[in-house]
This record gives structure tokens, sequence and C-alpha cells, in this order.
């Protein structure tokens, strides 16, 4: 122990002799080093070696011990969330039926995503970091582990298979990402693995390596949150009994990303909304829906990607905040608004422009209905507006026979992913459309 005066006070510094020796050795003054690392406390996690000013650029901690151990990082963060999420102020009923019945035209499907992480284990861009860019998830004990528990906790709820993404080929993440079976963090990382429920209608997928350790998500037709949300809440209970979950009894659920932390939970419905975004009103109508119910809206494949075929997720912004079941009440009311919202821009539309609108939607109903060759991205716009087309009453279809096709062609993948060339996977797309749509 040695004893200095530090403005006026007497202060001890108590060391170990290995700190106190290495110290010496290096040329360096034992006092120094002493108070260098007292002004790191709060600032750095032993267990994984994040820092502040790495969560700083990255936004995500390295472990659950981070929370802990960088409580001057952590406490600052989730204080600053609490403070953003003051909620809102509309009334959060369960929809009536008749509600459920207007808003259902316009919510193509409902997810419920549940993120958890198990205790004492590095969160996966720290093991990225140290597995090296050869690793593949089914070598990383890790990711080893979190299969075989997450595959047993599944057991009576659903049947499903484990697919590693170092062995998938482009084609084949490319179909998982369009059925939102997995994310595009998930299809770019090498130690990343997925659950997927037997079927071909999986509504339940399990990402495993993601941001976080698990990230479990059942998604379902139309509007149905809830429906989504049980499912779900058996599994997560099965996997608390397999895995020992990070979890803080003032925080609750420790996630990589601070937003995430609290109920870890996001609930999104995919949303049709052409007519807003033809009517110029879309910015605006989401800005209004951030302010009221503190919603995020995110393009077709979730975080970070752009608005395609017209749709959006709309989802809580807060995981902080709500419990599970005020989520689903909040989505829901949300997406009850934003109907309300698309179909008044669908009359505004058809009164300005109902002849040109009305040709463009019968010629794209035709072209998928006689087309030799097809696109991926060409029959997705065509799709878009056939289905504009469906809630005008203009087919004798329903929006989840149009889906049908989708899924037809997801189920049909390996078929069309197995022809060596652009040209003939195009005509066999088109085939499966016109077949399906011949048939409707």
């Amino acid at each position: 122990m040695e004893t200095v005066v530090e403005n006026g006070a007497s202060v001890s510094y108590a060391y170990c002799e290995a700190c106190y020796r290495r110290a010496l050795a290096s040329g360096l003054d034992p006092i120094a080093v002493a108070r260098q690392s007292l002004s790191r406390i709060g600032l750095e996690c032993p267990s994984c070696g994040c820092t502040a000013e790495e969560f700083a650029e990255s936004y995500l901690f390295g472990c659950p011990d981070c929370y802990r151990h960088m409580s001057k990082v952590a406490g600052r963060e989730l204080a600053r969330l609490r403070r953003g999420a003051g909620g809102t102020d509309v009334v959060l009923d369960t929809l009536t039926d008749e509600q459920r019945g207007r808003v259902r035209d316009y919510v193509v499907s409902s997810r419920v995503r549940l993120a958890r992480n198990v205790e004492g284990m590095l969160f996966p861009r720290k093991l990225e970091r140290l597995a090296g860019e050869h690793t593949s998830g089914r070598d990383l004990p890790a990711t080893e582990r979190l299969g075989r528990e997450a595959m047993f906790a599944a057991k009576g709820i659903f049947r499903g298979d484990i697919y590693y993404m170092a062995e998938l080929d482009g084609l084949q993440k490319t179909m998982l990402l369009e059925r939102h079976l997995i994310s595009p963090p998930l299809a770019r990382s090498a130690l990343g693995a997925v659950i997927i429920e037997r079927g071909d209608r999986p509504e339940i997928s399990i990402m495993l390596c993601e941001e976080d350790h698990i990230r479990a998500q059942c998604v379902k037709k139309g509007l149905d949150l809830a429906g989504a949300y049980a499912r779900l809440k058996r599994y997560d209970e099965a996997l608390g009994r397999r895995l020992p979950i990070a979890y803080d009894a003032k925080a609750g659920f420790l996630t990589s990303c601070p937003t995430n932390v609290g109920t870890g939970m996001r609930a999104s419905v995919m949303m049709f909304l052409p007519a807003l975004k033809c009517m110029g009103r879309l910015e605006r109508s989401f800005d209004d829906m951030r302010e009221r119910f503190g919603i995020t809206v995110r393009g077709f494949f979730g975080e970070g990607s752009k608005a395609a075929y017209d749709m959006y997720q709309i989802s809580n912004a807060d995981a902080i905040y709500f419990g599970a079941e005020d989520t689903v009440r909040l989505v829901e009311s949300a997406a009850m608004e934003l109907a309300a919202m698309e179909s008044a821009a669908t009359r505004d539309l058809l009164r300005t422009s109902e002849t040109k609108l009305l040709d463009r939607i019968q010629r794209s109903y035709g072209t998928l209905l006689h087309a030799h060759t097809l696109e991926s991205d060409e029959m997705f716009e065509l799709l878009t507006d056939v289905r504009l087309g469906v809630r005008l009453g203009l087919f004798d279809i329903s929006p989840e026979q149009l889906d049908g096709i989708l899924d037809d062609l997801a189920t049909a993948f390996e078929i069309i992913s197995d022809e060596p060339h652009a040209e003939r996977r195009g005509i066999r797309r088109a085939q499966i459309v016109r077949e399906r749509l011949g048939a409707i």
C-alpha cells in the first residue's frame, strides 16, 4: 500500500504485487497506473474487453456482463431510452372484430420477435471477431450449443430443422429472406444458423447468432399479432428452462443493442400502402404515427432495408416501456389508423386518376397471366398492381390467394434455383405464376 497527498487529502493506493512490479518494470509510475485503472471503472468490460469507445462507435455491447461492468455507459443509455419512451396517450384497447375487419385488407402479415441471450457468452459480434472469417457456425461451440438447446426447447411446440448460413448459397438465402424466415444480417453471417418449422407454410423460425444469441420469431398471415405471440411465448418459456437467459431485475432481458432491452420484443405488421405512396402522403403519415404511437417504420426486409413492393413494417420502437400484451395492442392500434389513412388515399387516387390506374392494374394482371418469362423484381412489381386491384374488387381473388402464389414460388424455389441459367429460371417462374393465377 502506498499513501500520497492529493488536493490536500491523504489517499492510499493498494496494489497486488504483480501489478506493482509490472508497472516498475515498464518504467511507469504505479500511482499513475492505478489512477488510470480507477478512471476506467464502469467504462470497460473485463469479461469481453468491450470499451465505452467501442460501444459509442457500434452501439452494441460485447456480452451480457457489459451491463454490469460498464455501468456508467449502460446506465446512462438505458436512462436516456426510458426518458424517450414516454409512451402514448392513445388508449390501448384490443381491436373489436369489426375493427379487425377494416384493417385486414391492408395487413399482409404479423410478426412477433423475441431477442434472448445466454449468461456468460459473448454476443455474436464479438464471437465473429474471435472466430475468424473461415469459421462456420457448425464449427463454433457457441452456435452448436445454441442450436442443440434451441432444438430441444421446440419439442412439443413445433418440429424444425437447422440450417447453417455458411452452407447455404445465395439463392437459398434469398428464398429465406423473401419469406422473412431470416434477416439480412443473419444471411451475411458465417457463424449464424436458423431453425425453421417444417412444412410448406412455416410460421416459426429461430435465428441463432444474429445480433443476439437467439432471435425467435413467429410470422402469421394477416392481422394476428396475438396468435403469433401466443405461439412464441410457449417456446420462450421452454427455452428459459433449457438455458440461463441473461436478465436483470430492473432492466429486463439484456440484449446486444440497448434499444431491445426490456421485453426484448418487437411486434410488427407488414402493411400494403400503395395509395399513400402514389398520393405523396407516406412520409407525413409515418411521421404522424411516430409521434402518436411511438412506432418505427422499416422496409420490406426489416431494419436497414428499403421499402419494396409498397410494403412497410410497422413496429414498436421501444422494448423498455410497454409489456408484451400492451405492445401487441399498440401496434394493432397504429395499424388501424394507417389503414384508415390508406383507405382515404385510395378514394382520392381513384377520383384523380381512375382511368390511368385501372389500365395499369389490368395490364399488369394480363402480363402475369400470359408472360413467357418473368424476372423476380418485375414479377413483384406486377403483383403489387394486382394486389391493389384485388383491394378495389377488380378481380375475383382474395389477398390470401395472391399471397399463395408467392408461397408456391418459395416452395418450388429449389426447382427454380436448380436451373443453371437466369433465362430458364425466368421461364420457370412465369410458368408457376401462370398456372397458379389461371387456377384461381
